[in-house]
């Protein structure tokens, strides 16, 4: 029998994580000393104003405490075909995700047999719109992280193309309700009407920021600074880097002037490059007189020769990194090993992450690279399957206990040994002394599974990190929190948002368009091809506003008000 969550009659669903130290779900019942059954009804799961498809309020699926159905479906001896989309890494280790040796496993353990189909990784997007469109659906596909449905994932259950799941995931995914039943999680799950449309990667607890600003560590010590935390100490660093050390570009632009992804500096002026929340409100960032401030910034550090001077004509800014150009630059925790293997001075090279600088002492800014707990690659079940209740049982399967060790590290006794209560990679993974001689990158998804629809425990990478020279002042975790702990994400929208197909149709026009000016006049603001003053900001907000920037808020508005309302 799998094991269920259920919780202390005097704890939050959240008080139970914590005391559970972030374990998978099943490892919190260990810790229970009492526990509510109630008509499978689980204490604090959902909000009751969930709607269905029809729109109708309805109680938020719970996990069931009546498993006959789940229990008594016999799925060994069947067969799926499933669409599969393959990463070019992920194509040289094999043709056909079926011959991936965790797939094999998965097999023996369920008796069900998958044929996998996986298009090209040149062109994922086209492809995964041709195969919906035709309607020769297989029984399962999985979208790529940055693929979706055009009108999302409601209108493709209105157009007869995905299944709606709720009913056949509370017969046959006890271990999926149970790994999304937190409400902050089950609403990501969820669509805006309150469907389940699909299975996603859920992670046992949402990983920190793995993105932001990035120091030379060996300058800065070379120069006798610290770490900056504001803008004026982030301004004296460049200075003295150009100054005291020749570097001919201190810091490293985007060729669009920002960086969307890192924050690096936008946000110390409570802005981003997109919409973002302000207390409930949805607000566009380059509209915003933030964003003035911003430009305002960048533009006299770029007089000053802080910022890299070719930034708007250059694609790649490694080079800058590794022959020691640059000294500040937005970068994620696992490539400093590439740069400092790269790097002309590599016996010297030395980076470390800095906080998200804000313009006070102390002050926590209110963006980041965020991370959620539901992850990339929704798999949904498909209108032609034709035993759809047999596709919900086997994807749920990689929600379970069994599978998540099978998933997360392999064979016991051969790719992992129990240590303390807790699962330890062996040299199989550790020394590459598997039987493809794979290292981890690789072997992570030949043996394990690297992406689709599990239950992920991603630290369990943090390994190939621990006992690297590059790490032993700052490791990768430390990195990851540095960035985490200096912004308190708060101002970011959902990853989840949806719109409706008639709001993602208007807002795909106004969209193309806005981003391409806001890019060009962001560019033309720091070099100054264009003087930014009253009038010209004046005239570019103006010209934002005819172009339809608060038709798509209003489209933004409406997608952030449906989710607060699931």
């Amino acid at each position: 029998m799998l094991k269920m969550l259920y919780l202390p009659v005097d704890k939050t669903l959240e008080e139970v994580i914590i005391m559970a130290g972030k374990k998978p779900y099943w490892r919190i019942a260990a810790l229970l000393a009492a526990v509510v059954m109630a008509g499978g009804a689980m204490q604090g799961c959902g909000n009751e104003e969930q709607t269905s498809s029809a729109g109708n309020a309805t109680d938020p699926i719970s996990v069931p405490s009546d498993l006959s159905d789940y229990e008594a479906l016999d799925i060994s001896g069947a067969t799926l075909t499933y669409w599969f989309p393959m990463w070019a890494n992920e194509a040289e280790v094999a043709q056909n995700v079926g011959e991936y040796e965790i797939y094999k496993r998965i097999e023996e353990k369920t008796g069900v047999h998958v044929e996998f189909t996986s298009p090209p990784s040149t062109d994922i997007t086209q492809a995964f719109m041709t195969l919906v469109a035709s309607k020769d659906l297989p029984d399962i596909i999985m979208q790529e992280y940055y693929v979706e449905y055009p009108g999302g994932p409601d209108k493709a259950i209105e157009d007869g193309v995905y299944l709606r799941l709720n009913e056949l995931m509370e017969k046959y995914a006890p271990n999926y309700l149970a790994a999304i039943s937190d409400p902050d999680v089950y609403k990501q799950a969820v669509t805006d009407t309150g469907n389940l449309y699909c299975f996603s990667m859920v992670d046992t607890y949402a990983q920190p920021a793995y993105y932001g600003p990035m120091y030379r560590r060996d300058w800065l010590d070379k120069l006798g600074l610290e770490v900056p935390t504001t803008m004026d100490e982030v301004h004296d660093v460049l200075t003295a880097f150009k100054n005291e050390l020749g570097a001919a570009a201190p810091m490293l632009l985007p060729q669009n002037g920002y960086d969307g992804s890192g924050y690096m500096l936008m946000s110390a002026y409570g802005v981003n490059n997109t919409y973002y929340n302000d207390n409930g409100t949805v607000k566009f960032g380059p509209a915003q007189d933030g964003w003035r401030q911003y430009l305002e910034t960048m533009a006299q550090w770029y007089s000053e020769g802080l910022i890299d001077p070719e930034f708007p004509t250059k694609t790649d800014t490694t080079n800058d990194i590794t022959t020691d150009k640059a000294g500040m630059w937005v970068g994620n925790f696992w490539s400093p090993t590439t740069w400092k293997a790269q790097s002309v001075s590599s016996d010297e090279f030395e980076v470390v992450a800095g906080p998200y600088a804000s313009l006070t002492e102390g002050e926590k800014v209110a963006f980041r690279q965020t991370n959620n707990v539901i992850q990339q690659n929704h798999t949904a079940v498909t209108t032609a399957c034709e035993t759809p209740e047999i596709a919900v049982k086997w994807l749920d399967y990689k929600y379970s206990e069994e599978a998540y060790y099978l998933c997360n590290y392999g064979i016991e006794g051969e790719s992992y040994i129990m240590v303390d209560g807790e699962p330890q990679y062996t040299e199989f993974f550790t020394e590459n002394k598997n039987p493809k001689g794979f290292p981890y990158a690789t072997a992570q998804y030949y043996y394990l599974i690297g992406k689709g629809p599990f239950l992920r425990n991603w630290a369990r990478e943090m390994f190939t990190y621990e006992g690297q020279p590059l790490y032993e002042k700052q490791s990768a975790m430390d990195m990851m929190n540095t960035w985490e702990n200096s912004s308190t994400g708060e101002a970011i929208l959902p990853a989840a948002l949806t719109q409706t197909a008639e709001e993602g149709e208007a807002l795909n026009v106004i969209q193309s368009d806005v981003n391409t000016y806001v890019n060009q006049q962001t560019v033309a603001f720091i070099t100054g091809q264009q003087e930014l003053n009253d009038d010209t900001w004046n005239e570019y907000v103006e010209t934002l506003n005819r172009m339809g920037i608060e038709e798509a808020i209003s489209y933004k508005q409406a997608a952030f008000d449906r989710y607060q309302n699931r």
